[in-house]
């Protein structure tokens, strides 16, 4: 059994190959077209324009975004990740990047970034969430849009369960993830242990996520250099009300 610290767990690469099957199964990457055309539908995006995709995983909404005419770079710290993400973007116009999302930078090189499926709020330091804010608004050209999607404080109170289970079929073989979560620190952030199980292995690490209401995501992007930030309940732009099914910040250069 391996017990990981919940410290930097994201930097951790073992975890990432191994949920991989149970992050990202066929439904899941079917669905990008549709939920990138909701985003780019949401923000307005000009056909053509130039779309940093950041925590891109395996290249699923890199690879949508491209399809739809846009040129893209997708980052990623995960290696195995992005070998994925390029053998299911070949033959469109996508970069990749191996890097941190702290680090990535450039200077007005971008008409819109997204960050989505709960990508953003790995660091236990908000320190560091205010410099991956300010590095995406240094790299939108001006009136760009930064798409913020994960679970807010409200949608997650709402549907919180302390207990869940999920599984995969891995090499003709099913796979399980138990997961046990907590809310901690006055809900400022979410502990969450995962075991996954397999036919001959077993592995555990604890997961510390940093939550955001509405209002303290927004007020974040604002002071972080955006101009504007809107919070909305879907890709889609319904309203963060009571039948929000996700938090969805627009951040506007």
């Amino acid at each position: 059994m391996a017990d990981h610290d919940a410290h930097g767990w994201y930097e951790d690469d073992e975890f990432w190959t191994t949920m991989e099957p149970l992050l990202f199964p066929e439904e899941r990457i079917a669905k990008a077209d549709e939920e990138v055309e909701q985003v780019a539908a949401l923000i307005d995006l000009p056909g053509g324009s130039a779309v940093l995709d950041l925590c891109c995983g395996v290249g699923r909404h890199s690879a949508a975004f491209a399809r739809l005419g846009h040129a893209v770079t997708g980052v990623d710290r995960t290696t195995a990740f992005l070998a994925s993400a390029r053998e299911r973007a070949a033959g469109l116009d996508v970069e990749f990047v191996h890097g941190d999302m702290r680090d990535f930078r450039r200077e007005g090189a971008f008409d819109a970034a997204v960050s989505l499926f709960t990508s953003f709020g790995y660091f236990e330091a908000p320190d560091d969430d205010a410099c991956v804010l300010r590095n995406v608004c240094a790299s939108l050209r001006p009136g760009g849009a930064f798409v913020i999607d994960l679970h807010g404080k409200e949608t997650i109170a709402r549907i919180f369960q302390p207990r869940g289970w999920d599984s995969a079929i891995v090499d003709g073989q099913e796979v399980f993830l138990l997961e046990e979560r907590e809310p901690v620190e006055a809900w400022d952030y979410m502990m969450n242990r995962w075991v996954f199980v397999g036919p001959t292995t077993r592995r555990e690490w604890r997961l510390k996520l940093r939550l955001y209401s509405a209002r303290e995501l927004t007020e974040l992007a604002l002071a972080s250099g955006f101009t504007q930030a809107t919070a909305f309940g879907s890709w889609a732009g319904d309203p963060y009300g009571p039948d929000a099914r996700r938090l969805v910040v627009v951040a506007r250069k």
